[in-house]
């Protein structure tokens, strides 16, 4: 038995474990025959299980005796008797503290609403979480037990915030739990129960998950020959059946990603690389009714196919074999795999580590490889030069220091996504190692201020920050560089400890006026980092702005325009301002510019009149903003296009540059896959909605229950709506809305239509069209309501319908726009809807004699435009003040209403007081009675069905006035 000479720490960690506790260094023993089994079902578990397994349960140890670890550093090649290099331990939380039993997997989630870090590690009896925010403190939040009976296998992946464990146990089934609820654990640790089950399985060996797709990848069950059992989890918590990979029979382990690599047949596609015993075999689930085999490669030195990650270029795929150090005798070895061609890939390299240990799990991570080899631990390799079939160790840190047999004992798999050079790894005997690599160690260096500002003579500082990277722990020396003449620099503290910080302060005498540039470098022998400021160097304050563009009076502008002016020099910066109003009394955007010109981020009305001005600015001051100048913003294009997609593609462009190819102008509505659609108000000045959701199956896809009111309001003033998604109604379902407005009777889920031609006198002769998506295809069969035309058919029936109401027209399509396989099809398409919906406006729904583009409610014929302004507003009469006008010269109804309202000052009733409210005639009697040497100033709304208006100032710009009830 080995020992090792004993240290002793303190340590304070919440979640249950003791405070002030004596940290022995651990002690390992040799594996001796004198070792009790955990428990007499070992031999029994291992009975009919693959070899290696079968070897796992029969090497397995009792859980060691080790006592909880803090941070120690790696000195001297050893952190708390641990063999490392490179690699710091931040704290060890054997078995016993974090729900007992063996480990086995383990896998990471970071809350990205809280930033919390959360370990998740397997176990026999279950799955533990710890927090470890704070690495050199974990907080062991409680455990989640078994679904069934114990099992020397689990394993665990994280998708959407929740967590999906498998074990080998019968029966298990998955596991489904919220992360989220982690946030909430106020007494830690707890007894968790699952959020959900899913029992489309009993056992399974492994689990993957891809994340881009929202599939999961059980493998190595009882189902589909042992090969992927493919699960559907866009919903987290309800996951569904998907399909199967049975054709290569039994899968150990599986990375499935959406390709980019330099395959160009198979980019885009989902794709499977599976370990399968003795080969590396190649499947395309991008159709998961259909998996189409790729290829299925055996290799020479084959022991045990187990497991392998692809880098993150897809070309190249590094392979664990998991026998083939017992069956050969060699070292570790990693296989790289070349994987241009998915259906020829081969072994052009492999590396054989520096031990005999058995390789078990591995992970590609930030041009490293970071291997869990069994008794060698965690071993890391330098991926930069994997191009030309090399990796090299750059650091380890052991878990099982006595030997590194190839054996089934130690580490069994590691987790390196966290970032911050932190690395989990689960001992199967020992419990959970938080670690951090020290690999590359460096300083990060950081300038408050981009440019130091002074009016000469003078000075100016700024604060420059050192920060660790990997671990770095040093002494930096601050120097400005590059300074010019007449500039000097100083320090408060140089050199800096690491983590710390320094106040850099310049000073300048005689220097010229004008703008320069130096660098602040820091320095720690061999390590040197730079960073470019500048400086401002100025004597007097800087003068006016001359504006440039848009030129005063400009008419037909963007509503986010670029606007320019002449230089000023010397200037340190330029503050642009812009108003609905000459006085600058209502700044709608405003921002500082460090060159002469900036675009408006604010997105400014339509057909507006606005103000804007620029002051120049440096060191020593202004002299004021430039003379003001105004512009008109463009008139309100007629399309609005919904962006509702969840951007996994982002299936935008196929919208736009089919509009831009029409010549034809839109905007943009981007929900950022949520429910934050345009209200009815929003809707309002389109004439054609477009309205796209892509390949999202959230619950978000397309209107929800909100947008779906304001499109049928919409809708019923004359609107024209192209609704193209083919998951709207499997999220949303057949709605009243669906039925009623878009004219869908029935629809068939995921039918996968190959072909659409169009239908319908509206789309009658487009196509047919080969269908191509840039995603999976989930289209539909969609059937029309009575009395509504299928607007196209599709390879495996009807795929769109189209509904004409006289009033309003909707169409609705189970495919998008983006699946046509060419710009000219999606162009010509695209034409014909906007064609047909701007033909509406021509139409007279109503029958009152006025066409819809004119009638803002074409399905009434009592209210058809937005009244007139009042006339000849006056005041008559002596005791009281009443007021008289004239109606307006175009009502626009039958009926319309008036508003009074009363202001102290003629040019703002916003904040105004109604003085009568929706009155019937055009006269009103106010008792009120100005102060001394006060005034009164009055102005009518009138309204009807369709709108308001209360007139123009003599500007042009659109008078507004308090909102009366």
């Amino acid at each position: 038995m080995r020992t090792t000479n004993a240290i002793v720490l303190f340590l304070t960690l919440a979640g249950g474990l003791a405070t002030s506790r004596s940290l022995a260094a651990p002690a390992h023993d040799d594996g001796g025959a004198h070792h009790d089994r955990e428990n007499a079902d070992w031999e029994e578990e291992a009975e009919g299980r693959p070899p290696h397994m079968r070897m796992q349960i029969l090497d397995r140890l009792p859980p060691e005796n080790l006592s909880v670890l803090g941070f120690t550093a790696c000195v001297g090649g050893f952190a708390g008797g641990f063999p490392c290099q490179n690699v710091d331990l931040m704290a060890l939380l054997p078995l016993n503290t974090i729900g007992g039993g063996t480990g086995n997997d383990c896998w990471g989630w970071t809350d990205s609403v809280t930033g919390m870090r959360v370990a998740l590690m397997g176990r026999s009896s279950g799955t533990s979480f710890v927090d470890i925010t704070i690495p050199e403190s974990p907080i062991y939040l409680g455990n989640l037990p078994t679904h069934t009976v114990n099992s020397t296998w689990r394993g665990i992946k994280v998708y959407n915030d929740h967590a999906y464990i498998i074990s080998e146990a019968s029966g298990h089934g998955m596991q489904i739990f919220d992360l989220r609820q982690l946030r909430n654990v106020t007494n830690p640790p707890v007894q968790f129960t699952e959020t959900a089950h899913y029992p489309g399985f009993g056992n399974a060996h492994t689990i993957n998950v891809n994340e881009e797709t929202g599939f999961l990848y059980p493998v190595g069950s009882q189902t589909c020959s042992g090969g992927l059992h493919m699960i559907n989890a866009q919903s987290p918590a309800a996951p569904v059946f998907a399909g199967c990979v049975s054709s290569d029979g039994y899968t150990h382990e599986t990375q499935c990603v959406v390709y980019h690599g330099p395959d160009a047949a198979h980019v885009g596609k989902e794709i499977c690389f599976n370990s399968n015993e003795d080969t590396l075999t190649i499947v395309d689930v991008t159709v998961k009714s259909a998996p189409v085999q790729l290829s299925r490669t055996p290799y020479a030195g084959e022991g045990y196919t187990h497991q392998g990650w692809l880098t993150p270029d897809h070309r190249f795929f590094l392979l664990d074999d998991e026998l083939d150090e017992q069956q050969f005798g060699h070292n570790s070895r990693t296989r790289i795999w070349d994987v241009a061609n998915l259906d020829a890939p081969f072994v052009f390299s492999w590396f054989d580590g520096t031990t005999p240990a058995i390789d078990h799990n591995l992970y590609v991570h930030d041009g490293h490889v970071y291997e869990a080899n069994y008794r060698a631990g965690l071993r890391v390799l330098d991926a930069t030069n994997v191009a030309t079939g090399q990796l090299s160790e750059v650091g380890y840190f052991d878990i099982y220091p006595i030997n590194n047999n190839p054996n089934f004992n130690g580490a069994w798999s590691v987790y390196p996504f966290f970032g911050d050079g932190i690395v989990i790894v689960g001992g199967i005997e020992q419990g959970l190692f938080v670690l951090r690599t020290t690999i590359n160690a460096d300083f990060g260096l950081d300038a408050t201020a981009e440019t130091i500002e002074i009016c000469d003579p003078g000075q100016g500082s700024t604060s420059i920050a050192l920060q660790p990277i990997n671990g770095y722990s040093g002494n930096v020396t601050l120097s400005a560089q590059s300074l010019p003449s007449g500039a000097s620099a100083g320090f408060s503290v140089n050199p800096v400890p690491v983590p710390g910080s320094s106040t850099m302060t310049i000073t300048t005498s005689g220097l010229g006026w004008g703008n320069y540039t130096f660098d602040v470098r820091g320095t720690d022998g061999p390590r040197t980092h730079e960073q470019t400021l500048g400086l401002s160097v100025a004597g007097e304050p800087a003068g006016q702005t001359v504006l440039a563009d848009p030129p005063d009076g400009a008419t037909g502008v963007p509503r986010q325009p670029v606007l320019s002016w002449g230089a000023v020099f010397p200037v340190t910066s330029y503050f642009v301002e812009v108003a609905s109003d000459p006085e600058f009394a209502t700044i709608v955007f405003s921002s500082a510019a460090a060159g002469t010109s900036l675009s408006v981020t604010a997105l400014l009305d339509f057909d507006r009149v606005y103000y804007w001005r620029v002051t120049a600015t440096n060191p020593c001051g202004t002299t004021g903003p430039s003379a003001a100048s105004s512009f008109r913003t463009q008139a309100h294009p007629p399309i609005l296009v919904v962006d509702d997609d969840d951007n996994s593609p982002d299936v935008r462009s196929f919208y736009t540059t089919a509009l831009d190819g029409l010549g034809l102008d839109y905007e943009i509505w981007n929900t950022n896959g949520s429910d934050t659609e345009p209200d009815a108000v929003a809707l309002a000045p389109y004439r054609t909605v477009l309205w796209t959701t892509g390949d999202s199956i959230a619950a978000s896809s397309g209107p929800g229950v909100a947008g779906e009111t304001a499109l049928a309001t919409w809708l019923d003033g004359g609107g024209c709506l192209l609704v193209a998604s083919q998951d709207f109604l499997q999220v949303r379902g057949l709605t009243p809305f669906a039925q009623s407005y878009l004219g869908i009777g029935t629809f068939t889920n995921n039918v996968t239509q190959v072909t659409v031609k169009g239908h319908a006198p509206a789309f009658f002769g487009l196509g047919p069209y080969n269908l191509s998506f840039p995603y999976a295809n989930r289209t539909d069969i969609v059937s029309p309501a009575s009395g509504v035309e299928v607007a196209f058919d599709g390879s495996t029936g009807d795929a769109g319908v189209a509904k004409d109401a006289a009033w309003y027209r909707t169409t609705f399509w189970g495919f998008g726009l983006e699946a046509l396989s060419s710009a000219a099809a999606r162009q010509e398409t695209l034409q014909r809807v906007v064609a047909w919906c701007q033909s509406l406006a021509d139409v007279d729904g109503d029958g009152d004699g006025v066409t819809n583009g004119q009638d803002c409610s074409p399905s009434s014929d009592a209210v058809w435009a937005v009244p007139s302004p009042a006339r000849d507003l006056r005041l008559q009469g002596a005791a009281a003040t009443q007021l008289v006008w004239t109606p307006p010269s175009t009502p626009g109804a039958d009926a319309v209403t008036y508003d009074v309202i009363r202001s102290v000052t003629p040019e703002d009733f916003g904040v105004g007081v109604c003085v009568e409210s929706a009155g019937l005639d055009t006269q009103a009697t106010d008792t009120a009675v100005p102060a001394a040497d006060g005034l009164f100033s009055y102005l009518v709304r009138v309204t009807n069905g369709c709108g308001s208006n209360l007139g123009t100032r003599s500007d042009g710009v659109p008078r507004t006035g308090a909102i009366c009830p």
